[in-house]
């Protein structure tokens, strides 16, 4: 598939281990670190799925995923300091290590919108709505807003 998004081997936490040519990340069950993508968007309307049903816990807390800039830390949870926007398993919305209700508990993968013009990302399940109301189209009800710069995807554990 052209464009697919792979994990930056070379920009993860030691507790995170790839396979599947880098397109598949795993999180140490004890670990709270985290991973990028290789490349970054900084412009543009993206749609990615994310699979995450493989993973330990994922209606909690435990996984996280959405985007980061490059200041964001990979040694701790994604969405624990301002640099990273992300849901968690069990539908909140995290970023500056503060979580709030958005979504329900995922059970399928997990979709996210990411409207750079505009600076908006929603996330969703792909058998559901999006989350909150969401409508990427009209650009109504985004988890975030005010994104800007470079970001890449992220995947953590916490």
């Amino acid at each position: 598939m052209a464009n697919q998004p792979v994990w930056n081997p070379s920009d993860k936490d030691s507790g995170c281990t790839l396979s599947n040519s880098n397109k598949t990340a795993a999180q140490a069950a004890s670990n709270a670190g985290s991973v990028r993508s290789t490349t970054s968007l900084s412009a543009g309307k993206w749609y990615i799925e994310v699979d995450l049903r493989g993973t330990a816990a994922i209606n909690s807390d435990r996984h996280r995923c959405g985007v980061a800039n490059a200041s964001a830390g990979i040694g701790g949870a994604a969405g624990d300091d301002a640099n990273a926007w992300v849901i968690q398993g069990n539908g909140q919305k995290r970023t500056g290590n503060s979580a709030t209700a958005y979504g329900d508990t995922i059970d399928t993968p997990l979709r996210i919108a990411i409207d750079l013009d505009n600076g908006k990302i929603w996330f969703g399940e792909s058998t559901s709505t999006w989350f909150n109301s969401g409508d990427p189209a009209a650009g109504t009800n985004a988890a975030f807003t005010g994104l800007s710069g470079a970001l890449f995807l992220i995947f953590g554990g916490s």
